[in-house]
């Protein structure tokens, strides 16, 4: 992480990280924040990323990415594949996503409840996170280590 340390890894710190933001739903500009305040106080020459967008391009290198599905609230079904492009669910009838009547006006950043949705960004009510396995098996297997001992 910096010159001489010997306890983690630029690697080790993101995803203790993501972690943390995932265990108490920390904001990626709250994050963002976070990260400018390392970088400030860390040694120089240290490697820690001060954006999120640094941060993220490292995940996808590593090819820990994931992909974000919407689902059904009622978790009847994912809006993937065929049903990629409908706004309810064909099972139960539920909209895909939130709207400003369903009491999230903070969702909607306006004090009127979201009268005004126009340019706003619909939110889905779920989503799933979908870790893609094939390249983490191919990471596992670029280990010379790992190919040994599975072919022995």
């Amino acid at each position: 992480m910096y010159p001489g340390c010997t306890d983690a890894t630029k690697v080790f710190f993101i995803v203790e990280l993501f972690q943390v933001k995932c265990l108490y739903g920390i904001s990626n500009r709250a994050l963002e924040g976070v990260l400018n305040l390392f970088s400030r106080f860390l040694p120089k020459g240290h490697c820690v990323p001060n954006t999120m967008e640094k941060v993220q391009r490292v995940v996808q290198d590593l090819g820990l990415d994931f992909v974000k599905i919407d689902t059904c609230e009622k978790d009847c079904v994912l809006f993937w594949k065929e049903n990629a492009n409908l706004d309810t669910c064909p099972k139960c009838g539920e909209f895909r996503r939130k709207t400003p009547d369903d009491g999230a006006h903070d969702q909607w950043g306006d004090a009127d409840g979201g009268a005004n949705t126009t340019n706003k960004k619909r939110v889905p009510h779920k989503i799933l996170r979908y870790f893609p396995l094939t390249p983490r098996l191919q990471r596992l297997y670029m280990n010379e280590h790992i190919i040994t001992n599975v072919m022995a």
